[in-house]
């Protein structure tokens, strides 16, 4: 959607020209937005680059799994927008939840980011990474995806907890009433806004990767690290089975 001009009303529904009203915000978000992605981008060269073999190993070792060829395949031939979705998943994961293998100790990937020899970043963008190393991945419940720009959803790891108001835009857009998703919040001007990350679940392996998750949580008392590591190693594992499988039933379709 087009930015609206100056003097036209303001999207918002204030009766405001635009100007006068979220003009500014927006502004500062898109340069927000920016930050955010130089951030994430020359974080990802940098780890890329100085631990090649050791992103590496943890990407096929944590985040795919250690899925068979004929699986990895099957992920490889997945259509555009859900390759794409794939890919930044596991950027997000890398740098907020991946360990990396340095001398037979794991070692959190954003701590090395972090450290004396990581990569120059500016306050911006440290700053957004700071903001999603501290909140983990979460399974959500779409109480109401009716609404423009903004969603209305409930955590379902937490026990009577209120529902959540997320606004902003991007792949969860077109999210339905009803719909359970994996997803990261993050505070941002005063509003909670998705990370980028975004799990859609399918109805039939929802209810069970939920369940699989409280078992996990319920079998001991985990330290928090511990804890989100679990919920993103579940929910990443269910929701690569369930685009596993979506490819098999193309194929069957299409033999």
């Amino acid at each position: 959607m087009s930015e609206p001009g100056r003097n036209e009303l303001c999207p918002c529904g204030s009766g405001k020209k635009y100007k006068k009203c979220c003009q500014e915000r927006h502004h500062a978000d898109k340069l927000a937005l920016r930050s955010q992605r130089s951030a994430i981008h020359t974080a990802i060269d940098w780890l890329r680059e100085e631990y090649a073999t050791e992103v590496q190993e943890a990407i096929s070792r944590d985040f795919l799994g250690e899925r068979s060829e004929e699986d990895l395949d099957k992920i490889l031939t997945l259509p555009r927008p859900l390759a794409e979705l794939v890919h930044a998943n596991m950027e997000e994961w890398l740098l907020c939840d991946a360990e990396l293998m340095l001398d037979d100790e794991p070692k959190p990937a954003l701590e090395l980011i972090f450290g004396l020899k990581g990569p120059a970043l500016a306050p911006l963008g440290k700053d957004w990474l700071t903001a999603l190393a501290e909140q983990p991945l979460s399974l959500y419940h779409v109480i109401d995806g009716s609404r423009p720009n903004e969603l209305i959803i409930q955590d379902l790891l937490v026990p009577q907890s209120d529902p959540l108001r997320v606004t902003g835009g991007g792949s969860w857009s077109t999210t339905d009433t009803g719909e359970i998703l994996g997803a990261r919040l993050v505070r941002q001007n005063k509003s909670l806004v998705f990370s980028g990350a975004y799990y859609p679940l399918f109805d039939e392996i929802a209810d069970e990767c939920l369940a699989a998750i409280r078992v996990e949580l319920a079998r001991e008392q985990w330290t928090a690290w511990e804890r989100r590591q679990i919920i993103a190693a579940v929910l990443i594992d269910f929701w690569l089975e369930g685009l596993i499988q979506l490819v098999e039933d193309k194929q069957d379709l299409n033999p």
